[in-house]
């Protein structure tokens, strides 16, 4: 069955809930906890980032969610990674980039997926479960075996973060 991403965060088709409740995003893990100690300044989209239509479609489509952090499997072997979407208020512009922290020794490794830019609207990040995905401008899917990020602008653009043989991959994702 191929997906597109409009119809997995428009329908909430394909997901497998993976991670714990953080509707309200206070108890976040303790590795996404000491991954902002790390980024000063910085902090994970919240609900209250969102304007009000964002913010209901949110919670309708991702229940007990947060939008400023996901939990993968992105591997397939049982290792859960934190994909963080970050911001920060500055006086005059929004910051925004995505951080992903990766299962390393007895602790996680930090990585940049998507750098820093200013916005307009805040991107929320999500797991989407394993599966075939459309890409923009294209007829033929593409199969992702294990768990993915999809980093989007609720109603505008995506992009869906998947691993293979070690090396992750992204690709714009379609959107309405």
């Amino acid at each position: 069955m191929q997906h597109k991403i409009y119809a997995l965060w428009f329908a909430g088709l394909s997901f497998v809930p993976a991670q714990a409740a953080y509707a309200d995003c206070d108890d976040a893990p303790a590795p996404v906890q000491e991954a902002l100690k790390a980024e000063e300044g910085w902090s994970f989209v919240t609900p209250r980032d969102l304007d009000e239509e964002k913010r209901v479609l949110a919670a309708e489509l991702h229940p007990n969610e947060c939008p400023g952090f996901a939990l993968a499997d992105l591997d397939g072997a049982g290792a859960v990674s934190y994909a963080i979407a970050l911001i920060k208020f500055e006086s005059d512009r929004t910051l925004q980039k995505l951080v992903v922290l990766r299962p390393e020794g007895d602790g996680f490794k930090a990585v940049t997926f998507a750098p820093t830019y200013e916005l307009a609207s805040p991107a929320v990040v999500f797991k989407a479960a394993p599966g075939t995905y459309e890409r923009i401008g294209e007829n033929k899917g593409i199969d992702i075996a294990t768990d993915s990020i999809v980093y989007a602008q609720i109603r505008g653009a995506a992009t869906q973060y998947y691993l293979v043989k070690g090396k992750m991959r992204a690709f714009p994702a379609e959107q309405p």
